[in-house]
């Protein structure tokens, strides 16, 4: 019964001693999980936190530590082996799971041609789904710290300056043209504010688009597939939005 105990004992110290690898990947191994987490009640909302999680991790491998360091000698050696090796296994599954090249910022950057720094995303959400792939992506970015500098000055050398054009101005905050009143309003349904100061870049995904950067015919279409990134200068954020119908 006490070799039994023992052996429990030790594996239970595995586990923990495995634990802020797990960890880390639930909270790491995808952006969509990581903003869901740190948008949630306490204590996840703690998670984003370097400190929090330095902290966290410390402590379990400490007392993962002591608990496979007080069992050492009364467990068998094939246990340790099969311990040591489910470990080693299960650390390299998660690695490679974590390294995802459809994670957001990987989305963001190819979409928007310039690189989204790690750990910049403060807000995201997809409503995309049925067999069309239809609904709307929306991403706050906030762009800031030595790993921006080279983000913002594409998009100074490359986007183009505030104000929107027509069509983009009506799209996003709605208006009346040629006697149509159009109410899409993107920006009151992703909650993104007037920008004054700024860059933004327009990218036409539709089918029977000519040019990809012109929006002359948006509206003359059935259908919306394009991408619009506005980046406001006064708050460095960058607002990303794919809109298909």
């Amino acid at each position: 019964m006490k070799r039994i105990l023992w052996h429990v004992i030790f594996c239970l110290g595995g586990i923990l001693v495995f634990s802020p690898v797990v960890m880390y990947w639930f909270i790491h191994g995808s952006y969509e999980r990581y903003i869901w987490i740190i948008n949630g009640s306490f204590p996840f909302n703690n998670f984003g936190s370097g400190p929090v999680q330095l902290y966290l991790y410390a402590g379990l491998l400490s007392a993962g530590l002591i608990l496979t360091t007080i069992s050492f000698k009364h467990v068998n050696k094939y246990l340790k082996y099969a311990v040591l090796f489910i470990i080693l296994l299960m650390i390299f599954i998660m690695s490679v799971s974590c390294y995802s090249p459809k994670s957001v910022n990987t989305q963001i950057s190819k979409s928007l041609k310039i690189e989204i720094p790690a750990a910049s995303i403060i807000e995201y959400e997809d409503s995309h789904g049925g067999f069309h792939g239809d609904g709307g992506t929306y991403a706050k970015i906030k762009l800031d710290g030595k790993g921006a500098e080279k983000s913002i000055l594409e998009i100074k050398n490359s986007w183009r300056m505030l104000p929107l054009s027509e069509n983009l101005n009506l799209i996003m905050y709605g208006g009346i043209k040629n006697n149509i009143e159009y109410s899409y309003n993107l920006a009151d349904k992703f909650k993104i504010p007037h920008i004054e100061n700024g860059y933004w870049l327009f990218v036409d995904r539709h089918s029977k688009s000519i040019d990809n950067y012109d929006d002359t015919d948006l509206f003359n279409r059935h259908s919306f597939n394009f991408t619009l990134a506005l980046y406001d200068m006064d708050e460095n954020i960058l607002y990303y939005i794919e809109f298909d119908t």
